[in-house]
């Protein structure tokens, strides 16, 4: 993939961390981390996508279930994460 010469601006602390943990060549780590940022974006249209076709065919969803699921969402969240299995 070609590569554009940009200026970036980061926070200091994640610099000093990134030499800490032996990262030396920052470029790497900024095009790694903007390209999985990118991908989550792309994730997140796609499905948002997906919804307002959904949301179109079959309307909103009621309140109640609304509620419901939020709750369910928040409740998964507090447990153990799918990256640790």
């Amino acid at each position: 993939m070609a590569k554009r010469k940009i200026t970036v601006t980061v926070d200091e602390e994640l610099v000093d961390l990134a030499h800490k943990f032996g990262e030396e060549k920052l470029s790497s780590v900024v095009n790694t981390a903007l390209a999985e940022h990118v991908e989550r974006l792309g994730r997140l249209a796609t499905l948002r996508h997906l919804l307002d076709r959904w949301d179109a065919a079959a309307g909103p969803v009621p309140p109640g279930v609304r509620a419901d699921a939020a709750a369910a969402f928040d409740e998964a969240g507090d447990g153990p994460s799918l990256a640790a299995g």
